[in-house]
């Protein structure tokens, strides 16, 4: 018999029931192997796709649980603050459940008795938790279909299976990315990859607002990825992406950009932009400039001349923002933009406050929906890369 102090054997256990498992059976593994840790009993709960609820994932004839707030609830202040929070009023406990720094939810456990050894013993039960729901999301829609509160187009369908994880973090560098509207995106990717000592971070606007938007992005997408994994600099892959572009969409379809790579041994970065709005410089949590070179034509355009690529000498700390002009250019009911003040007074604000990445942009792209009066009529995508150390 696995005693309650068993963590590491019931975790085990737990790695070797999921093999085989179903994914709807994971609410019944979670609960198994929490209370063989001691809890009375597990919740899962996982972020809707635009991180404003967190939603029950409930085992096939279990009990229907409430939606919980993210920004006025404890369970919700787990997921913000990746901590865990409680014991509250009825013992629970609330666990962040992340893959890697990538948040997805939460998990409740109700504890008698609670102490250093349980919290880290519940801190691995969220974790393995986490890298389950990730395996079994690779053949499975349940997951999915939790995480939605309203239909998404295909558009964005085809958008958001372009996206990699949205928080990446090293010693050396950490990337945030955040997408909006979560169901109606048709346009707007970004992506990045950190290889070699080298992080690579691009965003990515293709014109228009529909179908044809998504799939032109895409392309722009798999050819960056394509030209990236071979080595390419930054002016072979705009160019490998021109002509990719072109070979199918022979008219004026285009997709505006803006490449970086960021050397994380020295903290240099080059970007290349091709008719995107310029990256913000963050230093000591303050908007110091915009990261200006002589921009290229959008992607897919022809070009008269080698775009010029950008250089500039980062200090530990530093962090630059890339985003699109939905962003920026989003109006109230009155008329009234956004704007690239009102952008950089949040950041600092943000950095007062002490927000981690991911925080900062789910609160920056929320503000910028409700600026909108909860409905953008443009894709707003941001992209936060820092540089931590040497």
């Amino acid at each position: 018999m696995v005693t309650a102090d068993d963590g590491e054997v019931t975790l085990g256990w737990m790695l070797d029931e999921s093999h085989e498992m179903a994914p709807e059976d994971l609410p019944a593994l979670v609960a198994a192997g929490a209370k063989r840790m001691g809890s009375a009993d597990a919740q899962l709960y996982l972020a809707d796709i635009d991180q404003r609820e967190l939603f029950p994932v409930s085992p096939p004839g279990g009990e229907q649980l409430p939606d919980l707030d993210i920004d006025s609830t404890l369970a919700g202040r787990a997921f913000q603050t990746s901590e865990h929070t409680g014991p509250d009023g009825d013992d629970h406990v609330w666990f962040p459940v992340r893959n890697g720094t990538d948040r997805l939810g939460v998990v409740r456990l109700t504890f008698d008795r609670f102490d250093e050894t349980t919290a880290a013993r519940a801190r691995h039960l969220a974790s393995l938790t986490s890298d389950l729901i990730v395996a079994k999301s690779k053949y499975s829609d349940l997951f999915h279909r939790v995480r939605r509160r309203e239909t998404v187009v295909i558009a964005a369908e085809l958008q958001r299976e372009l996206l990699p994880p949205l928080t990446f973090r090293s010693p050396q560098v950490s990337v945030a990315g955040i997408l909006e509207p979560a169901y109606e995106v048709a346009g707007d990717a970004f992506d990045y990859a950190f290889d070699g000592g080298i992080l690579s971070a691009a965003v990515f606007d293709g014109v228009g607002h529909d179908l044809s938007s998504s799939v032109m992005t895409a392309l722009a997408v798999g050819t960056y990825r394509h030209a990236r994994r071979r080595g390419l600099d930054l002016t072979a892959t705009a160019t490998e992406i021109d002509g990719a572009l072109r070979s199918q969409f022979r008219d004026q379809s285009f997709v505006t950009a803006a490449l970086v790579q960021l050397d994380a041994a020295t903290g240099e970065v080059r970007w290349l932009n091709a008719g995107h709005p310029r990256p913000l410089l963050l230093r000591a949590g303050r908007v110091v400039r915009t990261l200006a070179c002589t921009p290229r034509p959008p992607l897919g355009l022809p070009r008269a001349a080698a775009p010029m690529i950008g250089t500039e000498q980062l200090e530990p700390g530093d962090a630059l923002l890339l985003f699109t002009d939905g962003v920026v250019e989003a109006r109230s009911a009155a008329g009234r933009a956004f704007g690239f003040d009102r952008l950089a007074e949040f950041l600092q604000r943000a950095a007062a406050s002490g927000f981690s990445p991911p925080e900062t942009m789910r609160r920056l792209v929320h503000d910028v929906v409700d600026h909108h009066d909860g409905r953008l009529q443009d894709d707003a995508t941001c992209v936060l890369v820092e540089w931590r150390s040497r």
